[in-house]
């Protein structure tokens, strides 16, 4: 969704029991006068619930009473919310990120539940919990999502996380490149933050957060410190949105920049070696999933 009125005529066509917001964040500016009118966005999504469905929210965002006050328009007689707000439904309570694994405690209408996911970062383990309230409103149950959730694993292009070559020393491939915004990147960056590489280098690719419109220089630039605090020892930036960042920091910290994902992959791949850590991360458009079979490809 990048554009008001996507949403009514599919969710028209869906007629959901169940519908779920996970974030409202800045996104697809280019298409909005700002944040609230995505919120607004998202909400035409209550415009289809059958009679007696429910809203499920993520309680964790600035723009929640915009959701609810759409939910109330549309007639929406239930709404859940999830989260690690103390004021949420399904409250997150316990949050133990343990390497490429997170185990958190939720507690819902007095009953706690533990979950031992396979995906790193608070806004996964808030997905899960969306899942779970999902489970739970549909009679599927808490412990069949509890068991699925154990075995899910973040997929291609949105945090994968593969070693490739040596079992002793592999490359620590993060693969992010299918999509980005300012909060999935503040996500991934701060997943990345806690990771380690085995024996070499860390490395940080990342490209343009695409449809941001007039604010994207400024919002771009607004992840310095989230780059920072990565402590990468190299990174490489793609694309012309990009170069707000790039300015905000400096030549010093910024090991090579391209506006095209080509004109800077063989820089890249040749600084790469066996027990180095990568992430790459950037906007579709961008094209890194490229840069990414090229890794796979060269290191497997």
């Amino acid at each position: 969704m990048n554009h008001a009125g996507e949403i009514t005529p599919l969710v028209l066509l869906v007629r959901p029991h169940v519908a779920v917001i996970t974030t409202v964040a800045a996104a697809h500016l280019q298409f909005f006068p700002s944040v609230a009118d995505i919120a607004a966005a998202k909400a035409e999504i209550f415009l289809g619930l059958e009679p007696g469905g429910t809203a499920v929210l993520n309680g964790d965002h600035d723009y929640l009473h915009i959701l609810f006050g759409k939910a109330r328009e549309a007639g929406v007689g239930r709404v859940v919310t999830y989260g690690f707000d103390e004021a949420s439904d399904w409250r997150i309570t316990q949050y133990e990120p343990a390497g490429s694994r997170t185990q958190i405690e939720v507690q819902y209408e007095g009953q706690s539940y533990a979950l031992n996911l396979q995906v790193s970062g608070r806004h996964m383990a808030a997905n899960a919990v969306a899942a779970l309230a999902v489970s739970h409103l549909s009679g599927e149950g808490v412990r069949v999502a509890i068991d699925a959730l154990a075995r899910f694993g973040a997929p291609e292009g949105r945090g994968e996380t593969v070693k490739l070559g040596p079992t002793e020393t592999p490359l620590l491939l993060v693969d992010e490149s299918y999509n980005a915004n300012l909060a999935s990147m503040a996500a991934a960056l701060d997943v990345y933050s806690t990771v380690r590489p085995v024996s070499g280098r860390k490395v940080l690719v990342l490209g343009d957060m695409l449809e941001l419109g007039a604010l994207s220089p400024e919002l771009h630039a607004s992840l310095k410190d989230a780059v920072i605090n990565v402590k990468a020892d190299r990174i490489f930036l793609v694309g012309s949105a990009i170069e707000g960042l790039r300015d905000a920091l400096g030549e010093g910290h910024v090991t090579g920049h391209a506006v095209k994902v080509d004109e800077i992959a063989d820089t890249i791949l040749s600084s790469l070696a066996h027990g180095d850590a990568v992430m790459i991360k950037g906007s579709n458009g961008v094209r890194l999933s490229s840069l990414v079979k090229s890794i796979r490809e060269r290191f497997a």
